[in-house]
């Protein structure tokens, strides 16, 4: 405008030229100072945003000012720049933590691509495979013998030769993402090692039982058969040792029978055989084993119209021990006709809860009723809980005892799958 002004006002050529000067030369030096002032900001936002993309968030402009566009720009450029700091940090963090976590797990951990190349591995990994990580990142699942484990449904048990040995594998079986990637994460829980300590603590257990049972049974018949020996040795008549000897004898023959009768249920327990499911209804089921109790009277509160697949026979049997060790522990509070014992049964998440409630005194070391050959009875075996427990799982089930809530006695409790 100035411009204009002047070239149109009439002066002379010398004074057109001069102002001309004076208008063009400010104006040309101000424009090219606000173009450089402009360029280095953009210029310092790009190399910025360079070293944000290279992961460099060390970096920060200056001179921001909260009065101008450029400058709120630079400010929250900062400010974004110290949030993914502070983010970096954390997953550095958490990173290392979880290395650190999955460094102590006990289970070989092996991560997959679509593949089938190792891409993760923790240290429990390494020493199954018996190599470092380097020497193991990259290969495919079949050149490290674990082809099979990316197949067949999980959870499942299954032997692997690898370096550390031919043993038996608990294998389960996940995916996860990796860049918008679907990989698969493969878990071994070595199971040999645990079967062996489980195994060794077994044998422990039993033999305490078999010398337990075996010095009550065998003690009385050594020191009655030492006793015999020396009575006979004596120079008596047949009528002084005669009824030492038959009394003797008895002794001897109770024991023994008492020991026939501890093997016996052993080989119960361990011969158990496995259930043939056919379907029948709860209802009739429970009604015909309560009725098989007649020391007490057996209250049948009834339940919903079910019917279950499984092994009656083996249910029976199950029932019948809940049913007489109710009885039993009813009678030992109450007389007769004071004893209760109430059977009913339910359903919960898509299970049925098969309920023997007594009046009785109640335990006290519920922990030890099903331990094998335990028993609070003179004239019990210490087998009934045991068998009942392996019947049950067996099923798919398990089986409860515990002092009841709303009042004295106990409520042994049986649940089985409807599915």
């Amino acid at each position: 405008a100035a411009l204009v002004l002047i070239w149109t006002g009439g002066m002379s050529r010398q004074a057109e030229v001069v102002l001309t000067l004076l208008v063009t030369v400010p104006w040309l030096a101000f424009a090219f100072s606000v173009r450089s002032k402009v360029a280095y900001l953009l210029r310092t936002l790009a190399n910025l945003m360079e070293a944000l993309r290279e992961g460099d968030y060390s970096m920060r402009l200056r001179g921001a000012s909260p009065g101008d566009a450029l400058g709120e720009l630079i400010l929250e450029v900062n400010q974004l720049t110290r949030s993914l700091q502070d983010r970096r940090f954390s997953a550095i963090e958490a990173t290392a933590l979880l290395r650190k976590t999955l460094g102590q797990i006990d289970v070989a951990m092996f991560g997959f691509d679509q593949q089938g190349c190792l891409c993760l591995i923790n240290d429990s990994g390494q020493a199954a495979l018996g190599k470092p990580e380097k020497d193991l990142m990259g290969q495919t699942a079949a050149v490290l013998g674990l082809a099979q484990c990316l197949e067949g449904d999980t959870p499942r048990i299954l032997e692997l030769a690898l370096p550390a040995g031919m043993r038996r594998w608990e294998l389960r079986r996940t995916t996860y993402r990796d860049k918008g990637v679907t990989h698969q994460m493969v878990f071994l829980s070595d199971l040999t090692r645990t079967l062996h300590q489980e195994e060794r603590l077994a044998w422990k257990r039993l033999i305490q039982i078999l010398r337990h049972e075996l010095n009550n049974s065998l003690t009385p018949i050594q020191s009655v058969a030492q006793t015999l020996q020396q009575r006979v040795k004596q120079d008596l008549s047949e009528d002084q040792w005669l009824e030492d000897v038959r009394d003797g004898l008895d002794i001897i023959a109770a024991r023994s029978e008492e020991l026939g009768r501890f093997i016996d249920a052993y080989s119960t327990l361990t011969r158990l055989p496995e259930p043939v499911l056919t379907p029948f209804d709860v209802g009739p089921w429970i009604q015909q084993v309560a009725q098989l109790e007649t020391r007490v009277q057996v209250l049948v509160e009834p339940g919903p119209d079910l019917t279950i697949h499984a092994d009656r026979a083996q249910l029976d049997q199950l029932l019948i021990n809940l049913v007489a060790n109710a009885a039993e522990a009813a009678l030992e509070s109450h007389d007769k006709t004071e004893s209760q014992v109430a059977i009913t049964w339910h359903t919960k998440d898509k299970a049925v809860q098969v309920l023997v409630k007594d009046n009785g005194p109640g335990l006290d070391q519920t922990r030890d009723v099903f331990v094998p050959f335990f028993t609070t009875k003179p004239q019990g075996c210490g087998i009934g809980l045991a068998l009942s427990r392996q019947i049950a799982e067996a099923h798919q089930g398990y089986l409860t005892l515990e002092n009841r809530s709303d009042g004295p006695g106990c409520v042994a409790g049986l649940w089985l799958s409807l599915s």
